[in-house]
């Protein structure tokens, strides 16, 4: 049997759970169609769910349809539950974009086309509610025209879907009985402008006066062919028409070529009725058996099939199916069984700490850790910083889903703080760091330059979250004696590193840093002793550097009708945003503009309030005043002569940093403190925390250079020293 995953996409109350109880219906598979309204469908089945009216979480239901089954996957549609979509997004062998006839295509819906689009997701469009609209069906097709230029999108309403039937009915061949010269009108059209979708396709249709089923199938798999079908779920019109085309028209091609390796994607990581951790996953390729390992130490203890709330116990898994089995803790979302996804996850820059009403909210880290692994969206974690509980967020929607689940999990109600801004953090002066990574078998000593620099982090996309943005630049002095592949490497990942900045923990911007002096020996420097002593000499300049504040700014689109345009302008007023642009689109106002980062949350909810679509992305960092900087520093730390000292750094000169120096056993000069025994209890106590403060693929799994070797830190230091020195006097060799 065939299997073939459809993912509904649409916007909030455009109807994706109807349509998926309609098709159900259609199918047979149920006797009565349940609905959302009603509390009593089959895919929204948690409480939330049903109380909001709304698809929280991602779920799947199947029905089978000749020797086809077929999967549907409900994503869901609120933009605060986005990540959720798209992990979803990864496992589908079609989209259906669903429209409500009466609103088009807004923002939200443009937003689901360029994730579409990045996805390079084959698509079916289903435009509901047609029994409210009063409109003309061309005027909407004209419209998806527009929104969709690449591609041939056409009203499939006449689609002869017999004509592509074969006689075991398993969509190949098409049946004799139903030839093309038998086609009406509207079919013998609509097949003419299927041709026009591709060079082939209309050279087919030339020689043979028709296009193929293949070739058909083949337009609509790559994204050439869009077909667009009407009807209303909820009065079940046009429903047969829709669930005839999509059981001829889908193909599993993955499955198609019979590949034995297994692999396949797991797109969540839940609980199940038991409290058990269990993998929600697509196997693409292979079969799986239940009691065997699929992963490194996973065996296959049970196999289910989702059915909404309900599940079918399983002894295998055939390639194209969906599945759910339990895991233990050390798997996450990704590809199975080798690779795991690799996903910047970009934080927000609000952040809102989370408590409860009586006692230690860390008792329950455990509960904590399982919820993060589950909406990695969120970034829920623990702060290392006054072991505190952070969720950097903005949806209200979400802190609500939130505290629903943490209720049930562990009986406490969360109480979220007021959302707090993230500042970005800079240097005010020049200051110089240096650093010697000394140990057994490592050495690396070199000097470093940093500077305030105007080329801070800025947007490059369009999401509604901070984007990926340069941090900063990592430059070298001239003629400086270090590898060139090292300072490439050093150089490239730079780009991803994420730097928190040393006082409020946000990200570290507009600066440069110029490394002006090194020291290595080829036979015991590697290139994470070089990373190390990056970290290391940093941290040591961003103590003198002093301290810039930034506040983040957004741009900010909002659609609205235009009966209110006045109120929603007196709301953008209000919060002081600054008006770029008005559109005109249709019956709708696009207003875009730019506003800080502290007046974004009450724009938000006013904003939401007026019923107006609203889009934002972070735009840039802007510099805050000396006044309002010692002011939120204040607050903070409490204490004026601390601010102080961070706002203007430590009173130390840049001689202090370059005292006289004397000649390496190598020729190249290192400083002569560095060689005290003051100094290198210094450098042993700061190395153990290298990299501590920072993220990304440059400070990761550091180790530190005195957890090498056996004992202590102090008596393997020791001990080493003592073995030199012996060497020395010996006439051997001197340091490693």
């Amino acid at each position: 049997m065939e299997n073939i995953v459809l993912g509904f996409l649409a916007h909030v109350d455009r109807g994706k759970t109807s349509l998926s109880e309609s098709l159900i219906f259609e199918s047979g598979e149920i006797r009565k169609k349940g609905r959302v309204d009603h509390g009593d469908s089959v895919l929204d089945h948690d409480d939330l769910e049903r109380k909001k009216g709304i698809t929280i979480y991602a779920k799947s239901v199947y029905f089978t349809r000749e020797n086809k089954r077929f999967f549907l996957l409900d994503t869901p549609g609120h933009r605060e539950f986005s990540g959720e979509m798209e992990r979803a997004l990864k496992v589908l062998d079609y989209g259906v974009l669903l429209l409500d006839a009466r609103e088009g295509i807004g923002k939200r819906e443009e937003e689901l086309r360029d994730l579409i689009e990045r996805e390079r997701l084959p698509l079916f469009i289903f435009v509901n509610k047609m029994d409210l609209f009063q409109g003309e069906r061309e005027s909407i097709l004209e419209e998806l025209k527009n929104h969709f230029p690449k591609q041939n999108v056409l009203d499939f309403t006449a689609f002869p879907s017999m004509a592509f039937r074969t006689e075991e009915g398993d969509g190949g061949a098409p049946n004799k009985e139903t030839e093309s010269d038998t086609f009406s009108k509207e079919e013998r059209e609509l097949m003419e402008s299927i041709a026009l979708s591709s060079l082939e396709s209309t050279e087919e249709y030339l020689e043979s006066g028709n296009v193929s089923p293949e070739r058909v199938r083949s337009l609509i798999r790559k994204a050439s062919l869009i077909p667009v079908f009407f009807g209303s779920a909820l009065k079940q019109e046009g429903i047969g028409r829709f669930l005839e085309a999509l059981t001829v028209l889908c193909i599993n091609p993955k499955a198609e070529a019979g590949q034995e390796e297994k692999r396949g994607y797991i797109y969540k990581i839940t609980r199940d009725e038991k409290g058990r951790r269990v993998a929600k996953a697509r196997l693409f390729t292979g079969r799986l058996t239940l009691r065997e390992e699929w992963l490194p130490g996973e065996k296959l203890t049970e196999l289910r099939l989702e059915e909404g709330e309900k599940y079918t116990e399983l002894s295998e898994v055939q390639a194209g199916s969906l599945f759910t089995a339990p895991v233990s803790e050390r798997i996450s979302p990704g590809v199975f069984p080798f690779e795991k996804e690799k996903e910047a996850q970009e934080g927000s820059l609000f952040q809102v700490e989370l408590s409860i009403q009586e006692g230690d909210i860390l008792r329950y880290a455990e509960e904590i850790r399982d919820l993060s692994e589950e909406f990695p969206e969120w970034n829920l974690h623990i702060a290392e910083e006054g072991k505190k509980v952070r969720i950097r967020s903005l949806g209200a929607l979400q802190r609500e889903l939130l505290e629903d689940l943490f209720r049930k999990r562990t009986g406490q109600t969360a109480v979220f703080s007021p959302i707090e801004l993230i500042y970005g953090e800079g240097p005010r002066k020049e200051a110089y760091g240096r650093a010697v990574i000394e140990s057994p078998g490592h050495y690396f000593a070199l000097s470093l330059r940093l500077f305030p620099s105007e080329e801070g982090q800025k947007s490059s996309g369009n999401t509604e979250k901070a984007e990926e943005a340069k941090p900063g630049r990592i430059g070298f002095a001239e003629n400086l004696n270090l590898r060139k592949d090292w300072m490439s490497r050093l150089e490239t990942e730079w780009q991803v590193v994420e730097i928190k900045g040393p006082c409020l923990g946000g990200p570290y911007t507009h600066y440069g840093i110029e490394i002006i002096e090194a020291d290595y020996r080829e036979s015991s420097s590697y290139f994470t002793d070089l990373k190390a002593a990056v970290s290391e000499a940093l941290f040591m300049a961003e103590k003198s550097a002093g301290l810039h504040l930034f506040q983040p700014c957004f741009s900010y689109s909002v659609a609205v009708k235009q009966t209110e345009l006045g109120a929603v302008m007196q709301t953008i007023e209000r919060a002081k945003g600054r008006q770029e642009e008005l559109l005109q689109e249709g019956e709708r106002v696009i207003l875009k503009g730019r506003l800080s980062g502290e007046n974004l949350p009450s724009l938000l909810g006013d904003l939401q309030r007026l019923q107006a679509e609203v889009g934002y992305r972070f735009s840039s960092f802007e510099k805050l005043t000396e006044e309002k900087e010692r002011e939120i520093l204040l607050e903070r730390t409490g204490d004026s002569e601390q601010t102080d000292k961070l706002l203007f750094g430590a009173d130390e000169s840049a001689q202090d940093f370059f005292p006289e120096e004397e000649e390496a056993s190598e020729g190249h000069s290192v400083p002569r403190e560095a060689k005290t025994k003051e100094g290198k209890r210094k450098r042993k106590n700061r190395s153990l925390y290298s990299g501590y403060r920072t993220g990304g693929n440059l400070f990761k799994n550091l180790r530190p250079c005195t957890e090498q070797g056996k004992g202590s830190p102090a008596l393997r230091t020791k001990a080493y020293f003592i073995q030199r020195k012996r060497r020395e006097a010996e006439g051997g060799k001197g340091a490693v």
